[in-house]
């Protein structure tokens, strides 16, 4: 009996020691009379009999062990007279507790229990042979009992349980407990390796329950049980368990370190072959003393020399294990790796690891997967990992794959096989991996009893017949095979009565997982399905303690409970959700935020699975449907009342409640749709929302769409939106006036007043307000807390924060974070650092709630990036307590360099933050005060450091500063440098700052004489900064050096653009600048832009032009060899000019021959190849086409050069080159292809192999044209590679066949360099290149006219990667685009304005093979936009014909009157927008549905400027496709470029498609806000770009295109030299005046007509491609209608 257990009285004594004395009186009983056994009797109120049975179990497994043979014979005798029954009957419903009694003592009474056993298994083999069964069938085999280990084996999960039990009781003795761990060593011996593999699981869970008992000597019998477990199991079978088995053991280690170490050793050094996979997940495992050698070899086995991005890769798989131990362990080990490796971190936040692959992403989506757990300490733990990797902002993270996307199918019966399966998948994920026995028994008994439920037969091998059986992987077969003869039994739950309604926040509903489970008990019982009712009885037990898989399940019983009792339960659990989401109380304590935050959360779930479910109905009735009269069953339609019942403007107030403003869009939208005369009223609300997502284009596009004049609260959110804060508040200032302003508005105000850094202002506001309002504390604690704090006034905050305690769960839901970051700042002024962690840890808590909660959604991570921040700020606040030390602070040199290392993260960090005031201010509002109460402590003991402190915060006010300027946020930007000019140590470069923030505002004389003044006072010593600089590397240049340069350029730039100086002014301070360091690539970049600006402005003699082109030439070379960061701008330039140059003087001869102009040439050329043999041949690639379009260049000298630089690149980058020259090796142009040849074979003579490697690349190339060319017959859709094409499998086996890389887009883009400097060894290519190595046999044949197969090549990686080979189409254009458009992506990158919005076009890989075939790169999940808007209008049965349709189409000499009634009249109304349809169907998450959205919407509108600007034409809906993973626009056929669609029988008139289905899709705000802007930004970027564009677009003169040959070239000249196009160069000169703003009339003869800024230019063309007019004039195949 335990110590601690109290006896109150004599029955109680009873009850305790009957087990222990009743054996003993038995026996004595059975020998004399006893008149103690009769008085027990008596007291107990049983007969002798009754006693007898009731103990037997005790008494047997005592007569058993404590006497011989002879005795026990007496004794049983005497226990047959006694109860007139046979030994065999008393034992036989005591069977299971006799063994499990005798089997507790196994250790001590080895040999009399195992005899035991032996005579138990003899009787029984001797039971089953009498009854002609003598052996026992396991999984559908007959298995002899030969062993005590194969008799225990039915029984052995029952014993486990018992020891269980034993282990957990609170009553029994240390004593026994001890004896039955030593027992369970020597029972794992006994029942051996086959018998112990089944139930491995449990026996884990058994050896881990007994971890809890800790004293002696408990350690060592728990390291013993251990030992025995691991090395009895068969090694394969240890494997998937060797982390849980070590974050078991490790604890252990402290006081059985040698024993700890045998178990590490077996599994990690003697087992590290056979294991060698597994042993990955012990990535963690720690060097504890004695263990050095163990994580030696660990480290050796299977993580040697790995990247981080391999370690990261390690670590996902047990971020979110099952086993929450092994999550500790794996995140504290997350920990150590970012903290000593954040440098590499950082190269990854920051994208510049390109072999990353996303690696960021992906263990992001692993924390988020597995935080939503309700641990207080994983909760921690996962906080601290987010803080310490930094609030990295959503639009570096790509999640295409989301953490736990939804993958939930529904049939259309609901409760089948595949429900099932999905459920015990779900219930094995927590078997697999228990927290504890008991829960493992409760997993076991609801698997077994829904296994039971398909297989009625008590014949378990029935069972093993199941389609759903043999659907299990093998590891849950074997798992669950236990469970399939099982008898597990849990205890009847008393009856209930019935539960209050609505159960939400009811006596039984009062936290999140009462509600939920008690409500769905509730449901279950309404059930009348019987196989669904069978499954949610099983599952009951579990979801009281899963909430997981509680949500699971909710779906399917509020649909089987609404078929069960349509009319009442449907009232019913409408009213429960209504009840919940209804609900306006705030948060009382932390359970009760959780409450109504998770509540809100699963009933959104609840509702998108049932409109999923509706969808699956729906799409099979209509799929079976053959008579339209049918209608739809009643199970459907009682789950679309339902659905309907809900109003759609409650969901999105409910939504935007709990932070869910993607689904409140949706929603509000929704409702708008279905009432569109609420627009008006709704739009202030829909602008709320925008400014809640950080969308100010949303919020432009609702000030836009507005017809009258807005309100006080929406000028409030249009100005906060953009900055101007000082008229939000004089609008506060007016509202507060009135007598109903609440205290919302009086929030905003102390917002708006600490946004523009004014806190005093806001303190005095809010104690004014609490002195009139004191019911208001707590909501205006948080303000004056931060007030507090941000002035330095702690003697008022510890007065504020004075009420609240953090550590309290009462109270801790109700703190703000202002209030809690206030007590930690407290505690950390007065060095209390136990206080200081404590407050740090309830605010982490609270932070982590939240995002648990919101987690219950998908794309959690944008949703909830405001509380990363907060992690963020949490993590840095303890990074910074070091420097609180006093023993680091009275070292000088150390704190020095510990001060250094913190801003160099901090730093680092901030970088990876979303770059909004909104996000990046409260980080650096935090930072100046920790820096100041750093100051504080350090000013006492070291005042010389002082300085060092102060300058660092003044740099913190110009970070801000800059933030706010880069927003346009004017009026705090200036007050912000204000700040920080008046600060102590004002920052040495608030010069440049000024400067930048008067050229904003448009007042660019100030900007120029404030730059100028600071940069004479800040250096005015220019040659002693020229002499230290020209000591050092392009990336070791000093911070003041870095400095004066990007001071004496921008001074440059600012004259340059106003005219302020005349041109040799300008000249020598862009010099200056190349002169203070001869290695700084912008220097040369922009000295080579002013040249080239200079060169294409003036009209000086050739001389002049030749001179000044080789400036532009050697400075942008310079440029390229320090830096790759304006190769893009510079390599096509450089290029360009020299080449035009060079053709300038083979034409006209003549003129060049005047002076020195020769020699001028020669220079150039010269130039040209001084750089070339700087610059590394990758640098070249960027610009190959380029290069290759030139190569019957009619120069001789730069002919001659020219083949030199494309041999240099194709030597270092044959299989990119090659692919990029094959085309132009099979040009017809014989002279083309001749000198093409002559460059590969001058490199093959030097290189051997190359010979081989392009003879087998044209052989490829030979066999994929075949390919592409052979003829199909119609009807035939899939061909065989095998008999249709043998030469290319042929081909590819050989065994000398090349290595030839696959030719995907990302394996020929260019990864440069991302430091300064020449970086001759870098690695372009760092990803390991896929080789061709076969092709799959089946060939797809596609639909379209030319019929282009499908092909899929196999990679040498295994992969499979698919092409399009496509006949008759010349791919030349495709592949030139695609390059203009890949070099459009660059630019928008670098673009801050389009970066922040993602803006992009899809690209993919074109390889043309030869002038009419070639391959372009398959890109999965599309779908057109014809396609998917056809298949809306079919299922609403108002898709016209194409004789409807042709009866309708005017003729092409029509009148426009004629023409815009018949499309106005007759066909548009038969053709309602509903492309919106197709985003909610595909996307029916929310935050997918959006974020798809605003891709489509980004992708449409950088395509629509783009396709301008090219004028590129033929946009129906088969050429434009819709990505249904992401939402992106994808354009295909490029055919149709440079306006070639005027030319069409039916001119087109629109410069790029947006028609009416296209805004419908756009939202609420139709072209408004987000298009308008996209497009605006985009041309801006255009424009910016136009040299180097045009650069990349003049190939098209020199590469002739088929048609245009035809027209320009005669096949017999076919060898003259380089060929220009007149009517390609004609058409780059249009795009030319696009993009200088010129709109081109078509019909007008004056082309030059009309020049528009960029907002003046979209909104002509956004008038045109919308014009009616122009709409109805389309051809018909073009669809304007839909």
């Amino acid at each position: 009996m335990s110590s601690s257990q109290t006896i109150s009285n004599v029955h109680q004594w009873l009850i305790l020691l009957v087990p222990t004395l009743i054996p003993r009186l038995v026996v004595e009983r059975s020998k004399a009379l006893s008149p103690f056994f009769d008085e027990i009797c008596s007291q107990m109120n049983k007969t002798q009999t009754e006693l007898i049975v009731k103990y037997f179990s005790d008494i047997y497994v005592y007569i058993l062990l404590n006497c011989d043979p002879d005795e026990q014979s007496t004794f049983t005798s005497y226990l047959e007279r006694t109860t007139r029954q046979k030994v065999t009957q008393l034992r036989a419903p005591n069977f299971q507790s006799v063994h499990n009694d005798l089997l507790i003592q196994l250790h001590s009474q080895r040999e009399r229990v195992l005899k035991a056993i032996r005579i138990f298994a003899d009787e029984d083999k001797s039971t089953a042979s009498s009854t002609s069964s003598s052996a026992v069938k396991i999984r559908g085999q007959v298995k002899s009992v030969e062993s005590i280990g194969d008799y225990l084996r039915p029984r052995f999960l029952g014993i486990l349980v018992h020891f269980d039990s034993v282990l957990l009781s609170k009553i029994i003795s240390d004593k026994i407990k001890i004896e039955a761990l030593s027992s369970l060593s020597d029972l794992l011996h006994v029942m051996g390796a086959e018998n112990i593999i089944a139930v491995r699981l449990k026996v884990l869970a058994t050896l881990r329950t007994a971890l809890h008992l800790t004293d002696e000597p408990f350690p060592q019998l728990n390291a013993s049980a251990w030992d025995a477990f691991v090395r009895i199991l068969g090694v394969q079978e240890l494997g998937p368990l060797v982390s849980q088995i070590a974050v078991s053991v490790l604890p252990l280690h402290s006081s059985c370190a040698e024993q700890i170490r045998s178990i590490l050793y077996y599994i990690v050094v003697e087992n590290a072959e056979t294991l060698k996979e597994h042993l990955k997940d012990l990535h963690f495992l720690p060097e504890l003393p004695g263990l050095e050698d163990i994580v030696y070899s660990l480290k050796k086995t299977c993580i040697t020399n790995s990247s981080i991005p391999e370690q990261l890769s390690l670590l996902m798989r047990n971020i979110s294990h099952e086993d929450f131990d092994v999550r500790m362990q794996s995140l504290t080990h997350l920990k150590s790796i970012v903290q000593k490796n954040f440098d590499k971190i950082q190269q990854l936040i920051m994208g510049t690891n390109d072999t990353s692959e996303a690696v960021l992403t992906r263990l992001i989506s692993a924390l988020l997967k597995g935080c939503s757990v309700r641990e207080d300490e994983l909760l921690l733990l996962y906080g601290k990992c987010f803080g310490y990797l930094g609030a990295v902002d959503p639009g570096r993270l790509t999640f295409s794959d989301q953490h736990h996307g939804d993958s939930t199918s529904y049939t259309v019966t609901l409760i089948d096989d595949d429900f099932t399966f999905h459920l015990l998948f779900l219930l094995a994920r927590s078997f697999l991996a228990p927290r504890n026995s008991q829960l493992l028994s409760i997993l076991s008994f609801t698997i077994q009893q829904i296994l039971k439920i398909y297989n009625s037969d008590d014949d378990s091998s029935k069972l093993f017949e199941t389609p759903l059986w043999n659907r299990l992987p093998e590891q849950l077969r074997v798992a669950f095979s236990p469970l399939t003869n099982s008898r597990y039994a849990l205890k009847p739950s008393s009856e209930s009565g019935p539960a209050p309604f609505p159960v939400y926040r009811s006596a039984i509903g009062k936290s999140y997982g009462n509600w939920l489970y008690n409500w769905t008990v509730e449901l279950v019982r309404k059930v009348t399905h019987t196989l669904a009712q069978q499954i949610f009885s099983a599952c009951l037990p579990t979801l009281r303690r899963d909430m997981n898989i509680n949500r699971y399940l909710l779906p399917y019983v509020v649909i089987t409970a609404l078929w069960s009792s349509p009319g009442e339960e449907s009232a019913r659990i409408h009213e429960e959700i209504m009840a919940v989401l209804t609900d306006r109380s705030g948060p009382k304590d932390s359970a009760d935020a959780n409450l109504h935050q998770s509540s809100m959360q699963s009933i959104f779930y609840l509702l998108d699975h049932l409109k999923k479910w509706l969808k699956q109905k729906l799409n099979s009735f209509r799929s079976s449907k053959k008579d339209r009269s049918l209608t739809l069953d009643k199970e459907y339609r009682v789950v679309q009342e339902l659905v309907d019942s809900i109003p759609n403007d409650l969901l999105a107030r409910a939504a935007h409640q709990c932070q869910a403003y993607p689904r409140a869009i949706l929603h509000l939208e929704a409702h708008l749709k279905a009432n569109p005369i609420q627009l008006r009223d709704q739009l202030g609300f829909l602008q709320k929302l925008y400014v809640a997502m950080d969308e100010p284009d949303g919020v432009a596009g609702v000030c836009a769409i507005r017809d009258q004049e807005p309100s006080l609260e929406e000028n409030i959110t249009a100005y906060e939106v953009t900055g101007r804060l000082q008229d939000a508040f004089s609008c506060y200032e007016r509202i507060s006036q009135r007598e109903d302003c609440s205290l919302e508005f009086y929030q905003g105000m102390l917002r708006c007043l600490l946004n523009l850094d004014l806190p005093q202002g806001a303190l005095t506001m809010a104690n004014g307000l609490l002195q009139n309002c004191p019911d208001w504390r707590r909501n205006l604690d948080d303000y004056r807390s931060e007030c507090c704090w941000r002035l330095g006034q702690w003697d008022m905050l510890e007065d504020v924060v004075k009420p609240y305690d953090l550590t309290s769960n009462n109270t801790a839901a109700s703190v703000g974070w202002g209030v809690g970051i206030g007590q930690a700042l407290l505690a950390t002024k007065t060095n209390d650092l136990k206080k200081m962690e404590n407050c740090l840890r309830s605010v982490r808590l609270k932070q982590m709630r939240v995002i648990s909660a919101v987690n219950l959604e998908r794309n959690s991570y944008p949703r909830a990036y405001e509380n990363f921040v907060n992690l963020h700020i949490l993590s840095e606040m303890e990074s910074a307590v070091s420097l609180l030390d006093p023993s680091l602070i009275s070292k000088e040199n150390a704190f020095r360099v510990r001060f250094s290392e913190l801003l160099t993260n901090w730093n680092q960090r901030l970088d990876g933050v979303q770059a909004s005031v909104r996000y990046t201010e409260p980080v650096l509002n935090v930072r100046r005060v920790v820096l100041k109460l750093i100051g504080q402590q350090v000013e006492a003991k070291q005042p010389q450091l002082m300085e060092e402190i102060e300058a660092e915060i003044g740099k913190s006010w110009l970070v801000s500063a800059r933030l706010a300027r880069k927003a346009a946020h004017f009026q705090r930007a200036h007050i912000l440098q204000l700040v920080a000019i008046t600060s102590p140590c004002p920052p040495l470069a608030i010069y440049m700052e000024q400067a930048k923030l008067h050229w904003a505002k448009g007042e660019q004389d100030q900007a120029i004489t404030v730059l100028k003044r600071g940069i004479e006072k800040r250096f005015p010593d220019l040659q002693a900064l020229q002499m230290e600089a020209a000591k050092l590397q392009p990336n070791k240049l000093t911070t003041d050096i870095l400095e004066c340069l990007k001071a004496k350029l921008l001074l440059a730039r600012y004259y340059d653009e106003t005219s302020h100086a005349d041109m040799n002014t300008v000249i020598k301070y862009y010099k200056e600048v190349t002169e203070i360091s001869r290695t700084w690539e912008e220097g040369f970049f922009r000295l080579a832009g002013y040249y080239d600006a200079l060169y294409t402005s003036s009209d000086g003699n050739k001389e002049q032009h030749l001179d000044m082109a080789r400036y532009i030439i050697t400075n942008l070379g310079r440029s390229m060899i320090y830096g790759s960061q304006f190769i893009y701008q510079a390599m096509p330039r450089m290029l360009s000019l020299w080449m035009e140059l060079g053709t300038m003087e083979a034409e006209n001869p003549k003129v060049f021959k005047i002076g020195n102009s020769k020699a001028k040439m020669t220079d150039v050329t010269k130039a040209i190849d001084s750089v070339q043999e700087k610059i590394p041949a990758y640098k070249f690639l960027t610009a190959f086409p380029q290069l290759i379009s030139r190569i019957c260049h009619p120069h001789l000298e730069v002919a001659a050069l020219l083949k030199r630089i494309i041999a240099k690149t194709l030597v270092a980058h044959t299989q990119q080159c090659m692919w990029m020259m094959i085309s132009v090796l099979k040009s017809s142009y014989s002279i083309r292809a001749k000198r093409c040849r002559e460059i590969i074979d001058a490199v093959a003579s030097s290189q051997t192999s190359l010979r081989s490697f392009f003879a087998d690349a044209t052989n490829l190339a030979d066999r994929l044209v075949e390919l592409a060319n052979k003829p199909v017959e119609d009807g035939i859709m899939v061909l065989s590679v095998e008999k249709a094409f043998r030469s290319l499998p042929k081909l590819l086996s050989q065994p000398q066949f090349s290595k030839i890389m696959v030719p995907l887009q990302w394996m020929m883009t260019v990864t440069l360099p991302t430091t300064p400097g020449e970086n001759l060894e870098h690695n372009p290519f760092p990803r390991d290149p896929v080789y061709i190595v076969g092709v799959e046999d089946t060939v797809e044949v596609m639909h379209s006219l030319q019929k282009p197969k499908k092909i899929s090549i196999r990679g040498s990686d295994g992969k499979l990667y698919v092409f399009l080979c496509k006949p008759q189409d010349d791919l030349r254009k495709d592949f030139r685009l695609m390059e203009f458009n890949q070099l459009i992506n660059r630019y928008l990158v670098r673009d801050p304005d389009s970066r922040k919005r993602n803006l992009h076009i899809r690209t993919y890989g074109v390889i043309p093979l030869n002038e009419d075939c070639g391959l372009i790169e398959w890109i999965p999940n599309l779908i057109g936009l014809r396609f998917a808007i056809n298949r809306i209008y079919k299922e609403r049965g108002c898709l016209m014909s194409n004789t409807e349709l042709r009866k309708r189409t005017p003729h092409v000499r029509d009148t426009i009157v004629r023409k815009r009634e018949l499309f106005e009249k007759e066909i548009l109304p038969r053709y309602p927008p509903v492309f919106s349809e197709w985003f909610l169907s595909t996307f029916p998450d929310p935050q997918d549905w959006f974020s798809a959205r605003l891709s489509y919407v980004r992708t449409t509108a950088v395509m629509s400027m783009v396709g301008f600007i090219v004028g590129l034409g033929d946009r129906h809906g088969e050429n434009i496709l819709f990505d249904a993973v992401c939402g992106d626009a994808v354009h295909v056929d490029f055919s149709c470029l440079f306006n070639k669609g005027l030319s069409f029988e039916w001119p087109e008139q629109v410069p790029f498609r947006l028609t009416h289905n296209m805004i419908e899709a756009m939202g609420a705000t139709g072209i408004e806000g987000s298009f308008r802007k996209c497009c605006e930004v985009t041309l801006r970027v255009l424009r910016q770009e136009i040299d180097t564009l045009l650069s990349v677009l003049k190939p098209f003169v020199h590469d002739p295109l088929v048609e245009w040959s035809k027209k320009t070239v005669n096949k017999g000249r076919s060898d003259l030299p380089e060929i220009k196009n007149e009517q390609a160069m004609e058409h780059v000169e249009n795009i030319k005046m696009r993009l200088q703003g010129y709109l081109l009339q078509p019909n007008s003869k004056n082309k030059l007509k009309y020049r528009f800024s960029v907002e003046g230019q979209v909104n002509q063309l956004i008038a045109e491609a919308t014009s009616m007019d122009n709409l109805c004039q389309m051809y018909i195949g073009w669809a304007a209608y839909m």
